[in-house]
């Protein structure tokens, strides 16, 4: 199947697992919103229908006026009111178009909260197929990610489960790094901000993703440097306009004296904690200590980062058979070439990806001729 009819086909596996996850949602799009409680009297449900608000709010003075999207209708006369709580400026982006329309804010809400759902599918569907090459990996890995459990967890909490652009940044960034355009710069650096507006929480917990997934795409390698270069610019122009659209809370936290750092109720130790004192914060866990809770712990950079060294440092498995050449690589026109052996089942990946399988798959075999022999 081709790029585009398989792309439509990963984006209707989306809508399926949105409509399947949160049914009956898809029939009472017009007048209900998910929440886990079902009794919402007194403020049991005030955080779901705040995020409501939120981007109704948010999304109306985004496109009415923008610079000055934080002065919210509450709270008068104090500022930037929107900063409060979540923002979630890209989600409020989607939802207004839907609400000026209309004019319902629940309709544009429980749309953007089925596309969490459908965004999270078609985003892993394109990052496995575009690594792997394999279609039906890339539908099922979709699926799966759409159908997590932490999703049943939080559901309802929209902050919580606005993960959809995640795999967008890993994907449009190993598209980069294969061949820079301005399309795929573009790419990359809107995936980049609308995930970090989201959720502001999912924005300073995404170097925790980033971080392994730069090491994976070392190993993976080698990419040209000026793609690196090109990749990397880019990235730090997506981080500033972040980081501007971050300034309301931090003027928020001076003029009402927070105490918590940035955003609200997040405990420093959960965020930057185990990254500044990891000790610290491994002898919290073990003794329990609740505010350590297991949310931003070092030790899975600190495995990958191992892997990582030893997948830099171990050596082949065994060398290729006789008469078959092992893949190599073709600077002049950025290609993997193998002599005397059948097509790689993962046609259309990304070459690096492709010749650490094809290297991979030379070991196994030497392995097995070895065998024969002996």
């Amino acid at each position: 199947m081709s790029a585009r009819p398989w792309t439509w086909l990963a984006a209707a596996v989306g809508v399926a697992a949105a409509v399947l996850a949160t049914w009956p949602l898809a029939a009472r799009l017009r007048h209900s919103i998910p929440t886990p409680i079902e009794n919402c009297s007194y403020d049991r449900c005030a955080d779901h229908l705040l995020c409501v608000w939120i981007l109704g709010e948010g999304g109306q003075r985004l496109y009415s006026d923008p610079l000055h999207v934080f002065e919210a209708n509450i709270f008068h006369p104090f500022r930037h009111t929107l900063a409060y709580s979540e923002s979630m400026l890209s989600a409020g982006a989607l939802a207004a178009p839907v609400n000026a329309i209309t004019g319902n804010p629940i309709l544009g809400y429980n749309l953007y909260y089925l596309a969490t759902y459908a965004l999270s599918a078609l985003g892993v569907a394109l990052l496995v197929r575009e690594i792997t090459g394999e279609a039906g990996a890339g539908l099922l890995a979709g699926w799966m990610f759409a159908l997590t459990a932490e999703r049943w967890t939080f559901r309802g909490l929209l902050p919580a489960v606005a993960v959809q652009w995640a795999p967008f940044v890993l994907y449009t960034w190993v598209r980069l790094l294969t061949a820079p355009s301005g399309a795929r710069a573009a790419a990359l650096a809107a995936a980049f901000v609308a995930h970090t507006h989201a959720s502001a929480y999912h924005g300073v917990m995404l170097p925790v993703l980033l971080v392994p997934w730069a090491l994976v795409l070392v190993i993976a390698g080698p990419w040209p440097l000026r793609h690196w270069l090109a990749a990397g610019a880019v990235a730090a122009a997506a981080v500033v306009a972040s980081l501007a659209l971050y300034l309301p809370y931090l003027a928020v936290r001076e003029e009402l004296q927070y105490e918590p750092p940035l955003l609200g109720a997040a405990l420093s130790m959960q965020y930057w904690g185990p990254f500044a004192h990891p000790l610290t914060y491994a002898g919290r866990v073990l003794a329990g200590d609740h505010r350590a809770d297991f949310f931003a712990s070092p030790l899975p950079l600190l495995l990958l980062a191992a892997a990582a060294l030893a997948a830099l440092v171990r050596r082949p498995l065994a060398p290729a058979p006789r008469g078959e050449r092992a893949p190599t690589y073709n600077r002049s026109n950025y290609h993997y070439r193998r002599r005397a052996s059948p097509p790689s089942r993962s046609h259309g990946a990304v070459a690096p990806f492709t010749s650490r399988r094809m290297r991979s798959d030379s070991g196994l075999a030497g392995l097995a001729a070895m065998k024969r022999r002996a």
